[in-house]
């Protein structure tokens, strides 16, 4: 497994649209990791808003899921071979957005501490509209790894990471969000 400055500079790299899922090693066991550390990131955040038991099993079928999209889809397109490096830049780029997202959910996590305030302070509006312009910047990023993964364009790439970003989400952790009611 790589070493840690190299990984983390590998994630910028990605952030920025400077490197290509072709850059990055062939290594199973941090794509592993990779996978584990998100799933405790959402797990965290989830138990946090949600309080429900059923937050792990929804966590860890939503990123199964995920992977197996990911499978089929490159098993369609008959580039197998490109999973597990595509998969690693997906879940590095994953994992580096969930640090930098934290402390924006923390302020907006702080400013709805059960009792709703009169009107959402300038920070927490600042902090939404950041949110906003990460998950598109997530989007791009994403669409990036899998045009070149997938010899795509941009555009379908996005659309790509989009529709299998969503189905999960909406899959595990919509039912989830409604069967727990308002905390």
């Amino acid at each position: 497994m790589p070493k840690a400055p190299t990984v983390i500079a590998l994630a910028r790299d990605l952030l920025l649209f400077r490197a290509r899922p072709q850059d990055l090693p062939f290594s199973p066991a941090l794509l592993f990791t990779l996978i584990a550390l998100c799933i405790g990131f959402d797990v965290l955040l989830l138990l946090a808003r949600e309080k429900n038991a059923s937050v792990l099993s929804a966590v860890l079928a939503s990123h199964a899921l995920r992977v197996l999209l990911f499978a089929m889809f490159f098993a369609w397109r008959g580039i197998l071979p490109r999973l597990i490096k595509s998969l690693t830049a997906l879940w590095l780029s994953d994992l580096a957005f969930r640090v930098l997202l934290l402390p924006l959910v923390l302020i907006m996590a702080g400013a709805s501490d059960g009792v709703a305030p009169a009107a959402p302070s300038a920070l927490v509006e600042l902090a939404v509209l950041a949110v906003l312009a990460m998950g598109i910047w997530q989007l791009m990023v994403q669409g990036h790894i899998l045009r070149h993964a997938l010899e795509v364009s941009l555009a379908l790439g996005a659309l790509a990471a989009l529709l299998i970003g969503l189905i999960p989400g909406i899959v595990f952790l919509v039912p989830l969000a409604a069967h727990s009611g308002p905390s």
